[in-house]
Parts: structure tokens; C-alpha cells; sequence
């Protein structure tokens, strides 16, 4: 299922000089505090909205989007970090701490919530785009 790209309707309103994340709130397993994780992005087309995730395009938001603006939204910086399972990649860590979340448990997370009869517009996080 991952790499699956969806096209959503009805469109989602998008706010001014902002990006619309797909984050899952989460209390990191490190310090407990909640944090969000980014799964991916909302893009708008013709005909809807696209979900694209956080692996294809985590290189890009790590250029546009501020780790204070990202803050602002309880998300932490997007940077490189390493795990057992995958070495060095860009990934999201917890707003407090700064531990590692992992792209596949919070996949796994926002499919648990999908599978409950909620939607990716209940995650929608709208994050200020910083200056490139």
C-alpha cells in the first residue's frame, strides 16, 4: 500500500503561503511529550488533492519548511538521522526532543486511523513555507 497516491475530493481549502501536511500526533516513545509525525503532503491538481509521502518528498520540504515554523505546528525538525534499519536519511523527529520517527510506524499509524473511518483531512496541519 505505501507509494499509493490518492486523489482526494472535495478539495481541502488551502491557506496562503503554506503547505498542507499529513501529520499524526504522537507521544514520542523517548521523552512522552506530544509531538507530530509528518506522513506526507497534500498537492493540489485539477482534480483534487494528491497525497504524496513523506520519503518521496522529504528533501524537498526539508528546504522550504523552518524548524521554527515546523514548531509552531508541534512538529520537529526535518534532518538527517540515523537508524538501525534504514543508516542515515532525512526523517521527523519529536518537537521536544528530538528523538527519530520513524516513516513506517507512523505509516502504520495513520492506516490504523484510516482503518477506524477517519480521514486524511483529520491530519491536515497547515505549516508556514519558509523563505528558500
Amino acid at each position: 500500500m505505501r507509494g499509493e497516491i490518492r486523489v482526494l475530493r472535495p478539495s481541502i481549502d488551502m491557506e496562503p503561503n503554506t503547505i498542507q501536511l499529513v501529520a499524526i500526533p504522537e507521544r514520542c516513545y523517548r521523552c512522552g511529550q506530544l509531538t507530530r509525525g509528518i506522513v506526507g503532503v497534500l498537492a493540489p491538481t485539477s482534480r483534487g488533492h494528491v497525497f504524496r509521502e513523506f520519503d518521496d518528498v522529504s528533501a524537498a520540504l526539508a528546504q522550504v519548511l523552518q524548524p521554527d515554523d515546523l514548531a509552531t505546528v508541534r512538529i520537529g525538525p526535518i534532518k538527517v538521522r540515523r537508524s538501525r534499519h534504514r543508516g542515515a536519511h532525512l526523517s521527523n523527529g519529536c518537537v521536544v526532543c528530538g528523538a527519530i520517527l520513524g516513516s513506517f510506524p507512523l505509516w502504520e499509524s495513520l492506516q490504523e486511523e484510516l482503518s477506524r473511518g477517519r480521514s486524511l483531512r483529520d491530519f491536515v496541519v497547515a505549516c508556514p513555507l519558509g523563505t528558500l
